[in-house]
């Protein structure tokens, strides 16, 4: 019999640092237990420097994993598919995909590289567009409008990732489409919490005519929220907050009311990539029926089913997930590949029950 594949995978971040990994790599976890994948997860200090540094190093162990997985990182992973080309691992990129400027170099999976085997990223234009649209609609709903009747934003953003950038580009999307709208500022984060508390509070003395705030994802919606109760304002009656990501603490914020939504479906983004790489290795190639390049839909959580997706992702024990269901390996008769959160416990209906 074939061994089975043993993958690491490369988290661009500290244990417990972004609680949307700890949960991510979880599932990840279950799936591997599941399909008997020997499962590696190194975590590497935030920054391109220790992103490349570490993944160099995993690709330069005796003997190297099978196949690496990570995300795409800017200054880092270029280096990583040269070198995983030449000693012949396998590279699968998910949750950030290479950037429209670097594609010009590296191009798409399998093209310049023939060991990057596929890349599965969220659709995070749609995302942006999504979240910007919720808001809007529930801030409208409010009569939360100038004299002009448009509702007034402040979007919260980060910088130095393709992910970023394409949220954006869909919150601008929706703006320019529909005259119901204006961003008045948009302020950067890097992602942090803090970051963003700060600069929401500055930006709400200088815009308190603001009705809604897009934010780039959940941890700094959190943050925004603060900055907007601090200000004197009321989440969800006369502000509306919301951001990406679907995490604990974001949804726990949607159903007692305070964040107006969270947009997500992303989260099983890896145990999805490691089903998908065990077929491969197993002489099934996922390319042949998706493409080797796959965008997972974004979907979004208000306070009307916000308990679903709580008692779903996060009190439910992923071990009783049985994910051989999933793979072409296991179940010869599967057409299409579905990953959604409701195929995942359609047939696990007695647990959530």
């Amino acid at each position: 019999a074939q061994q089975p594949p043993s993958v690491t995978f490369l988290v661009p971040n500290q244990p417990g640092e972004q609680p949307f990994w700890t949960h991510a790599i979880e599932i990840m976890q279950a799936a591997a237990d599941d399909l008997g994948i020997d499962f590696k997860v190194v975590y590497s200090k935030a920054g391109s420097y220790n992103h490349k540094k570490d993944g160099l190093a995993i690709l330069n162990s005796r003997p190297p994993p099978d196949y690496l997985l990570s995300l795409y990182l800017i200054e880092a992973t270029p280096h990583h598919l040269k070198l995983a080309e030449k000693l012949g691992v396998s590279t699968f990129i998910f949750n950030a995909g290479v950037t429209a400027e670097d594609r010009e170099d590296l191009g798409g999976p399998r093209a310049r590289y023939r060991h990057w085997i596929g890349q599965m990223v969220p659709h995070d234009r749609e995302a942006g567009y999504l979240l910007a649209d919720t808001l809007i609609a529930q801030a409208k709903k409010a009569g939360k409008t100038d004299e002009t009747g448009k509702v007034r934003l402040i979007s919260v953003g980060a910088f130095g990732a393709s992910v970023d950038e394409s949220r954006d580009a869909g919150l601008k999307n929706r703006i320019r489409e529909h005259d119901d709208a204006r961003l008045d500022k948009t302020v950067l984060t890097g992602w942090s919490a803090t970051i963003a508390y700060d600069e929401t509070l500055e930006a709400l003395q200088e815009y308190p005519q603001t009705g809604a705030i897009w934010c780039v994802s959940d941890a700094t919606a959190l943050g925004a929220l603060r900055a907007a109760k601090a200000s004197g304002k009321t989440p969800g009656r006369d502000i509306f907050i919301g951001g990406i990501d679907w995490s604990l603490d974001g949804l726990k914020a949607v159903a007692a009311g305070e964040m107006a939504v969270t947009v997500g479906g992303h989260i099983l983004e890896g145990a999805q990539a490691l089903i998908l790489i065990y077929d491969y290795h197993h002489g099934i190639d996922f390319a042949e029926g998706t493409g080797a390049e796959m965008q997972t839909a974004m979907k979004a959580v208000t306070a009307g089913n916000a308990e679903g997706y709580l008692h779903r992702l996060y009190e439910l024990d992923w071990r009783k997930i049985d994910f051989k269901r999933f793979s072409k390996k296991h179940n010869p008769g599967l057409k299409d590949y579905d990953f959604s959160l409701d195929a995942l416990l359609e047939s696990e209906s007695e647990i959530i029950k």
